[in-house]
């Protein structure tokens, strides 16, 4: 990896935005749109993961780009609407997306467009609020500032960069009372190789009379801690778990993750407790260590584009 000139911010590193059913969807609903925000910069889409809890009947998901088109299937920055089953990761890597050079765009989002997030049901399906997820990873292809800006690592500004980190943000997509198993609440495919460096696991607005409420951060169902974290222990419900705390990491090779391989929040709550819906998070610090790049489509390969 070349070293980066210190003459301002690198832009083109991946990152990973969270956006979340914040609003309830109801039976019978078009391409409702539960949570957006404006693009600071221009940004192209590399990886899509959806997950939901508490998702009833048929409901299908998006990601759009809604600059000029109307929601509606192919006007996404894939080409179809994603049927979400419950507790099952939906991932959409490169070969699932629109092609960067294809006209109308969609995959690649101007500054000052609004990155959507939108659900579709039937005459039965539902998602209650805080009940889904999607994970948009992607890179900004030129820098947010005007000012002097590096390029670090690669010969182009509209080239990603892996070396980096970024943050995979979990959190619970369903409440969890009087639940003494661990379950899982969350879970998203990792978008490219890396290796988690730290969690910071933030819990808020628990009920606790029992002591025994934890949550567990695991790869492929494989728990990463060497202990649960007891999160409801002493009112310190703020945790960072890194090589040196207690819990650390079961081990080195847990650590390691490949693109595809799941990322998932567990919780447990005693007699009495409650952990309401989005109320407990797990930010996962992740070392890049690839790029996304499908080498099997066409029209990247056709203008020499690097995912």
């Amino acid at each position: 990896m070349s070293r980066t000139k210190q003459t301002g911010p690198v832009f083109n590193n991946y990152v990973t935005f969270r956006l979340l059913a914040r609003r309830a969807t109801g039976s019978g609903q078009t391409a409702f749109v539960v949570d957006e925000f404006p693009m600071p910069a221009k940004f192209c889409v590399s990886g899509i993961s959806f997950f939901g809890l508490g998702v009833t009947a048929t409901t299908t998901h998006a990601v759009y780009d809604h600059s000029t088109s109307s929601l509606t299937v192919g006007s996404g920055v894939h080409p179809t609407i994603q049927a979400l089953t419950n507790g099952t990761v939906n991932r959409l890597s490169t070969g699932s997306l629109k092609a960067k050079n294809q006209v109308g765009g969609g995959r690649i989002i101007q500054k000052g467009s609004f990155l959507q997030y939108a659900i579709t049901t039937d005459g039965t399906g539902t998602v209650p609020a805080g009940g889904s997820g999607a994970w948009v990873t992607g890179y900004f292809m030129e820098p947010i500032s005007r000012g002097k800006f590096a390029e670090s690592g690669t010969s182009s500004g509209e080239r990603p960069v892996a070396g980096y980190l970024d943050f995979l943000s979990l959190i619970n997509l369903r409440a969890n009372a009087n639940q003494g198993a661990m379950r899982e609440e969350c879970g998203i495919g990792v978008p490219y190789d890396c290796r988690v460096q730290a969690i910071y696991f933030d819990a808020r607005n628990i009920t606790s009379t029992t002591g025994s409420s934890f949550g567990d951060v695991r790869k492929n169902d494989s728990s990463l801690l060497t202990a649960n974290l007891d999160i409801d222990a002493g009112q310190n419900q703020q945790f960072r778990i890194d090589f040196d705390s207690t819990p650390t990491f079961v081990s080195s090779a847990l650590r390691d993750f490949v693109r595809g391989d799941k990322l998932s929040l567990y919780l447990s709550t005693g007699v009495s407790d409650v952990i309401p819906i989005a109320s407990v998070d797990a930010h996962v610090l992740v070392w890049v260590k690839s790029h996304v790049r499908d080498v099997n489509v066409a029209a990247d390969i056709a203008v020499g584009v690097e995912d």
